[in-house]
């Protein structure tokens, strides 16, 4: 039993295991009076020793018209692309 779940038994009084789904948990605590609170999922890489790489919902296309139109000014291909993907 992981933390969150003692925490979860100790407020309501509920046994965690009497729910299967999601669904039936929001309609508990619903019937409660207490309404789900509902947070953005931000994805994430996890690497092997434990590191979180926010990852970035980026439009390849235009930043790739970018880095190009930049070294046409005469500013390497290569450092604009990497200046983009910083």
């Amino acid at each position: 039993m992981t933390r969150k779940t003692v925490i979860f038994e100790n407020k309501y009084g509920e046994n965690i295991d009497h729910f299967k789904t999601a669904e039936e948990i929001d309609a508990f605590m619903k019937k409660n009076g207490h309404t789900p609170k509902v947070t953005k999922n931000i994805p994430v890489l996890i690497t092997k020793n434990g590191k979180m790489i926010y990852l970035k919902d980026q439009d390849i296309n235009s930043k790739f018209k970018t880095a190009i139109s930049r070294a046409s000014t005469g500013v390497g291909f290569l450092s604009c692309l990497t200046s983009l993907f910083r």
